[in-house]
């Protein structure tokens, strides 16, 4: 075996071993992590009323991310799930909602839809 096979071997292994442990540590990149997510209504509501600290918005729209919750919704299984989003962000293409700020400047979760009205795209901009 060549140095440069064993070297990747090596590597792939690394990787593995990395993707494992974070997973059965529950931690973000493992699918345990996924599995016991729960959107919580609740403190995603709050964070409309809640000032630029500690707003639960910006982890929550992460872990929405992370776990692929928002792919393949219809517009209004999101507006169900995420409430109205922000008027003056949004287009007839997509939906924007205020996730946190980055000092003065908002950051939103954008979401764009498909030609089937479903979500195509979705990611966390500004800032």
């Amino acid at each position: 075996m060549t140095a440069g096979r064993s070297a990747h071997r090596a590597l792939v292994a690394g990787t593995l071993t990395v993707a494992a442990t974070l997973s059965a540590c529950g931690l973000p990149g493992g699918d345990a992590a996924c599995s016991e997510f729960r959107f919580d209504r609740a403190a995603w509501r709050e964070g409309l009323v809640r000032g630029p600290r500690d707003n639960p918005r910006l982890p929550i729209a992460r872990d929405l991310l992370r776990c692929d919750v928002l792919e393949g919704k219809t517009r209004r299984e999101l507006r169900a799930l995420l409430g109205k989003p922000g008027a003056s962000q949004s287009t007839p293409r997509s939906y924007a909602y205020v996730v946190g700020f980055d000092i003065i400047d908002p950051r939103y979760l954008r979401v764009t839809f498909s030609d089937r009205e479903t979500v195509r795209r979705a990611a966390i901009d500004g800032g």
